[in-house]
């Protein structure tokens, strides 16, 4: 089983990711943009179209090996479907791959985390 926990910053994704891989004992893969922004500190609030592409473009690599094991419950702090609002909120219509990408996903579970900040 695959399961995505999505919603928009500080809602408790990367906190609920936590506590299910412990409690299920289970592995979970972070989500890559807080790495980046870690590591590009000066582009968390001025960052462009090629920054969240190289982040988009990241995570989907990352989430394909993570979950190329399907014998185990696998969980996501995030998944395409984030990337995808977060592209089409900042930058407008996002590239053919992305959609392609998402279309392409299957027998996945999704967590909505209500959102108490906007997007």
């Amino acid at each position: 089983m695959i399961v995505a926990i999505v919603g928009t910053e500080c809602t408790g994704k990367t906190t609920l990711c936590n506590s299910l891989a412990q409690h299920y004992d289970a592995e979970w893969l972070p989500e890559y943009a807080r790495e980046y922004f870690s590591i590009h500190a000066e582009k968390r609030r001025h960052y462009t179209v090629q920054d969240i592409a190289s982040i988009a473009t990241t995570q989907i690599c990352r989430e394909r090996n993570f979950v190329s094991n399907r014998n185990s419950l696998r969980i996501l702090d995030t998944d395409a479907v984030v990337l995808y609002v977060w592209w089409l909120d900042k930058f407008g219509r996002p590239p053919i791959w992305l959609v392609e990408h998402l279309q392409a996903i299957e027998g996945r579970h999704y967590l909505l985390m209500k959102p108490d900040v906007p997007w």
